[in-house]
């Protein structure tokens, strides 16, 4: 009888412990895994999309852009135009009327030039769903032929507030008149961010999920500009 009662209290070690630990340790792998395989492709279709739109919503408001007031107005529109051609991760970007839908958020500059009939294309920045959108119109320029060239936003500037040497305009813009920003304008850039992106996988990992935001960037600038001299 002892020799039975022997075996029995050596059968109860902490196997089942260590049993517990490895089958959480392995289904711990199997999601990391599940998220390599599933979640990163979606990952990179989404980032793919969004890098695509902004590349045709770029190009299709720098085409619009002719030193002009008209111009400016068309170079927004353009944009819009291209990005709701566009669906990006699921989320269709109608920007029409967008301060009267309350899924769409907008971020309202001022109208210094008083040129922008329509209050919906005075927002730079959208948010719609997960989905942020922002498009600028700007100057594509660098200071001196060795730097590299830099984007600068002319958004909300008034009349006149471009002077010679101002973002790379050489001449063409004396104080104390200046230029108009329309005037100047030669490229557009446009910004999509995807927030809280969702992961199947990823979110059941301990912390926090290993891919929340995706951001792309397009910039377009016109090559043969007409407006004051540039560098």
């Amino acid at each position: 009888m002892m020799k039975i009662r022997e075996k029995r209290r050596r059968s109860n070690t902490p196997e089942h412990g260590v049993t517990l630990i490895t089958t959480l340790f392995l289904i711990i792998i199997m999601l990391i895994m599940c998220t390599l395989i599933i979640d990163l492709p979606i990952v990179y279709l989404a980032a793919r999309e969004a890098q695509l739109t902004a590349d045709s919503s770029a190009l299709a408001g720098v085409s619009q852009l002719d030193g002009s007031n008209a111009g400016w107005r068309r170079a927004k529109r353009a944009a819009f135009l291209a990005l709701r051609a566009n669906t990006i991760y699921g989320v269709d970007p109608t920007f029409q009327r967008a301060d009267q839908f309350g899924t769409i958020i907008a971020t309202y500059e001022p109208d210094p030039m008083g040129i922008e009939d329509d209050p919906n294309y005075r927002a730079t920045s959208y948010r719609i769903e997960n989905l942020i959108v922002l498009i600028e119109r700007g100057r594509y320029w660098r200071p001196t032929t060795s730097d590299p060239y830099r984007f600068s936003s002319l958004e909300a500037l008034g009349p006149g507030t471009v002077q010679d040497g101002d973002y790379g305009v050489a001449s063409g813009c004396p104080a104390p008149t200046g230029c108009d920003p329309t005037r100047v304008a030669n490229a557009v850039r446009v910004k999509l961010t995807i927030t809280g992106f969702t992961q199947f996988f990823g979110q059941l990992l301990p912390g926090r999920p290993m891919i929340d935001r995706i951001s792309r960037t397009a910039v377009s600038a016109q090559s043969d500009f007409v407006g004051p001299q540039d560098y």
